[in-house]
């Protein structure tokens, strides 16, 4: 649990008011914990490299433009084969930056509030537009406007697996499926909200103790610039 002590007293007593914030690593062990440092250090090396190549180009080294670089480079390990799924046009390096391509949710984040890398790619311009807020399947299944389904599947073999299976018919029912879980990992993420709450009352008073998600936090953290503070490439530093 993070906790943000607010307005505290002149004789350094109990704060008058605290903020909870649930971490997601509240229930993982020393060894997962251990992982996900790594994962965060081979990210932060990885901003280090994809920056160098942005200001080759140039282009602004900002979070926008690497998150595009990354799912540009993700397409293909062969930059010649790198290309929209969606319609197959061409994205070369310097009209990756431009407005023809953009970054597309795979499944729409309107109805999976999914907006996490692995739920997204780049994609033309008219095919993003004309998928809009449905999946690959119920956008392109039927072949219409000269899109082509079955191109679209064989264009996503060098995608990761567990992205390329969000372009498959049955996408949206596994999202369903796997919304059950989501669901009971958000009833025991609010009744351990709950405790902590209760728990802290006892320091500054039940109704000086307050809760938010930690998505709210990080968006946050984000938009008002904080995690440049902690590192050059503005992503979180754990380690901090």
């Amino acid at each position: 649990v993070s906790a943000f002590l607010l307005n505290r007293s002149s004789d350094l007593g109990a704060p008058k008011q605290i903020v909870l914030e649930l971490a997601r690593e509240l229930k993982h062990g020393k060894n997962r914990l251990d992982e996900i440092n790594k994962i965060q250090t081979k990210n932060r090396k990885e901003n280090v490299r994809i920056g160098i190549e942005l200001e080759k180009i140039p282009v602004d080294n900002n979070y926008l433009n690497r998150t595009k670089y990354k799912l540009w480079e993700e397409l293909n390990g062969d930059p010649v084969k790198r290309c929209c799924p969606f319609s197959g046009k061409h994205i070369s390096i310097h009209k990756l930056f431009t407005h023809e391509f953009q970054i597309e949710h795979i499944l729409p984040k309107s109805r999976t509030f999914n907006d996490r890398m692995i739920n997204k790619t780049i994609a033309h311009r008219d095919a993003n537009q004309f998928k809009g807020e449905q999946s690959p399947y119920e956008a392109f299944g039927n072949s219409l406007n000269g899109y082509d389904y079955n191109a679209i599947i064989a264009r996503t073999e060098s995608l990761p697996r567990s992205k390329r299976k969000r372009f498959y018919a049955d996408a949206m029912k596994n999202y369903e499926d796997e919304g059950e879980v989501l669901s009971r990992m958000l009833t025991d993420t609010q009744y351990m909200s709950r405790i902590a709450r209760k728990y802290m009352a006892f320091v500054c008073g039940k109704d000086n103790v307050w809760s938010i998600a930690g998505q709210l936090t990080a968006k946050l953290r984000s938009k008002w610039g904080l995690n440049n503070l902690l590192s050059e490439d503005g992503s979180k530093n754990r380690a901090d």
